[in-house]
């Protein structure tokens, strides 16, 4: 114990010492490229493909949002609907009747139905663990993903994907050093619960994403730490090299096209940036009929 509290301190201490330096010469500018969805286009996608229906819960966050702009991106999309607590101003703005925003109770979401559509993606996460309860992060990112992958399943839904992250662990324990924090022991747990719970739930295929680290940053990783550490990716394993949030998206919908098309089936994982870069590849793929 007095060694994982010693490495735990390290961590908290390397976290800290990381925020402040970039407190003190502020965020660096992000690389245009990692927002550019046309360096993935022209999508290769078959004429003819049969129409695809998508439902997202999370597709107003940081990589739900660059998910949203890949699934319209694809021709065969005939329907988008993105789950929500509120009103989406932003999905407005992208001007495409394919997209619809359904309002709902996400404490109740188990309750509702999404038959219609093929496939479901979840991103929701609390958008500052660090500042949330025990109880609030587990809700937000795990007792309602859940209920949502419940009532997709009910559905008639059979492909599911997930935003995870790297070390997720349904047997971490809770650390008052990291406390709510990521990367710290209650927020694997939460994800390794989010997971597990998601694997019982006994989709045809299932994909768990677990990213190492999101560049250029987020709520939950400063602008610098995510810089940082794009910048060593060349030099560390890949599990635990970061990729872009657009990375992470194509990445998503690629996977979830070979599930579509039986090329995959079962539970797979797409863990850190080395293996977001394999999926994702040079072009976004929306599958063939």
């Amino acid at each position: 114990q007095f060694f994982t509290k010693m490495v735990g301190s390290r961590v908290a201490l390397a976290a800290l010492c990381s925020v402040l330096l970039a407190l003190w010469i502020g965020p660096p500018a992000p690389d245009p490229r990692e927002s550019d969805l046309g360096r993935f286009l022209p999508a290769h996608e078959t004429d003819g493909a049969k129409p695809l229906r998508v439902v997202v819960l999370g597709g107003s966050g940081q990589v739900g949002f660059p998910l949203v702009r890949a699934l319209l991106a694809c021709k065969r999309l005939a329907k988008l609907t993105v789950v929500s607590r509120r009103p989406l101003p932003e999905m407005d703005a992208l001007g495409d009747s394919r997209v619809q925003v359904r309002v709902v109770d996400l404490d109740n979401i188990e309750a509702e139905s999404f038959s219609g559509h093929d496939a479901a993606f979840m991103l929701q996460g609390h958008g500052r663990a660090s500042q949330a309860t025990k109880e609030d992060l587990l809700r937000v990112d795990a007792t309602v993903p859940i209920g949502f992958a419940r009532a997709c399943k009910r559905s008639g839904i059979e492909h599911f994907s997930l935003l995870s992250s790297i070390g997720a662990d349904p047997k971490a324990q809770w650390s008052p050093i990291t406390r709510t924090g990521a990367g710290g022991g209650w927020y694997m747990y939460v994800k390794g619960v989010l997971e597990q719970q998601s694997g019982l739930v006994g989709f045809r295929s299932l994909t768990l994403v677990r990213p190492a680290g999101i560049y250029p940053g987020n709520a939950n990783t400063p602008a610098f730490v995510g810089w940082l550490n794009h910048k060593i990716n060349p030099f560390i394993p890949r599990q635990y090299t970061t990729a872009s949030a657009l990375s992470i998206a194509v990445a998503m919908v690629n996977r979830m096209m070979e599930q579509l098309d039986g090329s995959v089936t079962g539970t797979t994982v797409i863990e850190g940036g080395g293996a977001v870069k394999d999926v994702s590849g040079q072009a976004l793929r929306c599958g063939s009929p």
